[in-house]
Parts: C-alpha cells; structure tokens; sequence
C-alpha cells in the first residue's frame, strides 16, 4: 500500500511543501519507488501579529495534511552552529521566529499524523548548494532515489518549494528507523 510523505522548508513569511506519494520497494531496489505529486507554499502577511502568523502556519500545515492525506511529516530544522553563524547577532530575533514557526508545524503535523510519524530533517550549515548548482544536483538525487521530477531544472518552481523537494527526497533516501 503507498503511503504519503509530506516535507516542508518552514519559514514565518513562506513555507515550501512537497507531497511525495510512497509506493512498495521492490526486493532489488534499495530505497522505494516514490512520485512527487504535487508542491505548494503557505504564506503568512508580516502585517499581522504573530500569534496570528503562528495560528496561520498550524492551520495551513494541517489542511495540506489532511488534503494529500500524508501518512508522514518531514519538517527541516536549521543546524543551530551554521544558521547563528550565517545570520549573525543581528538577525537573532528572525532565528526565534523561526523557531517559532517550526514548532507550530510541529504541532500540527503532531495532532494530524501522530508523534512518532514526524521527522525532523537537519539542515546543512549553511546553504546546501550554490543556486545555480542546486537544480542539477537536486535533479541527480532525485533519480538515486527513484524520484522522477516531473518539471525542468528551474521550472519557475520557488526557492522554498525547491527546498521542501530536497528534504523530502533526502528523507526518502534515509532508510526507516528501526523500531524499537
């Protein structure tokens, strides 16, 4: 039976998703078959307050769950040392919000999909690759993953969609944790 993945690229203003549909692995293949089927991005307005944006993103998270009917959740996470190094001192108050959004997410993949369905993917330090290099390289993972794209190398797809696509094949690259 296929099942759904949903990644997302969490951020306060604009969150890329991606939705993966699962199928079987073949006994010879050594990640299974999976289509991307379809992306989107969750927008809050900077006008509003952000217990407001907050509720939003909890709210725009669990309808898009519930709409491709995702079985898991895959949220990236920014590696603490690489984005506070990146961002610097200044941009600290941006980090908590982030960190804010995440958690929303969080919660509402929780509520929707059960605890132990919600992964959490470890960003790279830094940015995961030079813009221009992305596409290609994101391209050639997909297809060692057995994820056909099913649009060019730009596509006119948004940078936080592209992301969501990448956490979501990286995922699906990852072998299951073993039950415990």
């Amino acid at each position: 039976m296929a099942s759904c993945l949903l990644s997302v690229d969490p951020g306060l203003d604009m969150t890329g998703w991606a939705a993966f549909r699962k199928g079987l692995r073949p006994p010879s293949a050594p990640v299974a078959l999976a289509r991307l089927r379809e992306t989107g991005m969750i927008k809050t307005s900077s006008k509003k307050a952000l217990p407001e944006r907050l509720a939003a993103l909890h709210d725009g998270v669990t309808e898009t769950i519930r709409r491709v009917a995702a079985a898991e959740v895959a949220i990236e996470v920014p590696s603490k040392a690489g984005e506070y190094r990146r961002t610097g001192k200044r941009n600290a108050g941006a980090m908590q919000n982030l960190e804010r959004a995440i958690g929303a997410m969080m919660v509402a993949a929780a509520e929707c999909v059960g605890p132990a369905n919600v992964r959490l993917f470890p960003a790279p330090a830094g940015a995961w690759a030079k813009k221009e290099h992305r596409h290609a390289w994101l391209r050639s993972i997909a297809k060692e993953a057995n994820v056909p794209l099913p649009f060019g190398p730009r596509g006119g797809v948004p940078a936080d969609v592209w992301d969501a696509i990448y956490v979501g094949v990286q995922v699906l690259r990852t072998p299951p944790m073993a039950e415990p």
